[in-house]
């Protein structure tokens, strides 16, 4: 199964294990209709809040520190 051949919501656990640059590029290829669609379902918005834009805020917070 490729990135570029996973849905929502039928994939969302798929989705989940991605990592950041791999959930960008999954955004980046979908149909932008589609994706317009979800972005105004909450379900969505909750999901990628809590699986990329935390994530993201996370890893940027810990950079600023470089802690690794």
């Amino acid at each position: 199964m490729t990135i570029e051949s996973l849905k929502w919501p039928q994939d969302k656990s798929f989705i989940s294990r991605l990592n950041l640059e791999e959930k960008q590029y999954w955004f980046a290829v979908q149909d932008a209709r589609t994706m317009i669609f979800l972005a105004d379902t909450e379900e969505f918005k909750q999901y990628w809040f809590w699986h990329y834009l935390i994530p993201l805020k996370i890893k940027r917070f810990l950079y600023r520190f470089k802690f690794w």
